[in-house]
């Protein structure tokens, strides 16, 4: 997500040159007003309900590996083939070493895994699925640009993920100042046509 948010980020400094931005990337929940943050951008739910939730898109997992992978190992055709795969782990995931997936009725089943490397960093995982290492369970809009080349294959997708969405979050509304405002239609519009991320 930060690449399509450093996109926006370009265009507004553009449109905008007087207004300078300060980006932190982290995973952690901040207090926005304790530590004077205007806006946050999260995929995760929101515990302050006192804060504002703008849903800016849907998005839903995907389960890919590297052409070069699936070639040594064979590609997993049911949930139960992962056990005999190397599956990468998000290690802040809220699920563990599970990767969660919906049934026909709407009920998640869960699958626990087994591998060689798990990072706090969804970035770290990717590449690692680059290079051919193993399995990943990624964001849609994380891999979007491998798949569409071909450098990352999805695999079972007839089995599909909870859809969750990106919110942007920020204190009550009398407190929005006019630049931020225009940054969240921004991010708005740059995010309206990414309906593929939740197919």
């Amino acid at each position: 997500m930060p690449l399509q948010i450093a996109e926006a980020i370009a265009e507004f400094t553009t449109q905008y040159p007087e207004v300078s931005l300060d980006m932190t990337v982290t995973g952690r929940m901040v207090d926005l007003v304790e530590e004077g943050f205007d806006l946050a951008l999260r995929v995760t739910p929101v515990p302050d309900s006192s804060l504002i939730i703008r849903r800016l898109a849907p998005f839903r997992f995907a389960v890919c590996g590297a052409p070069d992978y699936l070639a040594r190992r064979g590609t997993p055709t049911h949930l139960a083939d992962l056990a005999d795969h190397n599956c990468m782990i998000y290690s802040d995931s809220p699920c563990g070493r599970e990767w969660h997936f919906l049934n026909e009725d709407g009920s998640e089943q869960a699958v626990p895994l087994s591998g060689d490397f798990q990072a706090n960093s969804g970035y770290a995982l990717r590449v690692a699925a680059l290079l051919g290492q193993g399995l990943v369970y990624a964001p849609r809009f994380l891999v979007a640009d491998d798949l569409a080349a071909g450098r990352l294959v999805r695999v079972l997708t007839e089995f599909r993920t909870a859809e969750l969405t990106i919110d942007a979050i920020y204190p009550h509304r009398r407190h929005l100042s006019a630049k931020v405002r225009i940054f969240l239609d921004l991010l708005t519009k740059h995010f309206r046509d990414k309906a593929a991320w939740s197919d």
